[in-house]
């Protein structure tokens, strides 16, 4: 019986020890997964140029927006909060206007831009807008 329920608590020792690692594992591939996602992305329809890149603050990244044909915002640049990462489909919200920027990576060089107002008496969605990795 002592034997029985010693390899019961070791079971359940090391079931928990593995599920420990993977949880970090995922936490820390979401962290790089934003990564990808850096650096300059160019419009394959327009002449429109969006820069992201890394602030000094957590999940806070500046989005710059620049090119001929930059219809999709009157922005120059925005600090936008990464608020639902995922996979392939990154979600940020303006810090200072009403605004939700979307990018859904098709594959590691292309990626489906579009944004939308997030304030209840505006509403509003940009197409979507293909895009091409640029400068890492």
């Amino acid at each position: 019986m002592k034997k029985i329920l010693m390899l019961l608590i070791l079971f359940i020792l090391i079931g928990c020890g593995k599920a420990e690692l993977k949880d970090k594992k995922n936490e820390n591939n979401s962290i790089t997964d934003i990564d990808r996602l850096l650096g300059e992305w160019e419009s394959i329809e327009d002449k429109f140029i969006v820069e992201i890149a890394n602030t000094n603050k957590k999940n806070i990244y500046k989005l710059k927006f620049s090119g001929e044909d930059s219809n999709a915002t009157d922005l120059n640049a925005d600090d936008a909060t990464l608020s639902n990462p995922n996979e392939n489909l990154y979600v940020f919200k303006s810090d200072n206007k009403d605004l939700e920027y979307t990018f859904n990576f098709e594959d590691d060089e292309n990626v489906t831009f579009l944004f939308n107002t997030i304030e209840k008496d505006i509403t509003g969605t940009s197409k979507p807008i293909k895009m091409k990795k640029i400068i890492q």
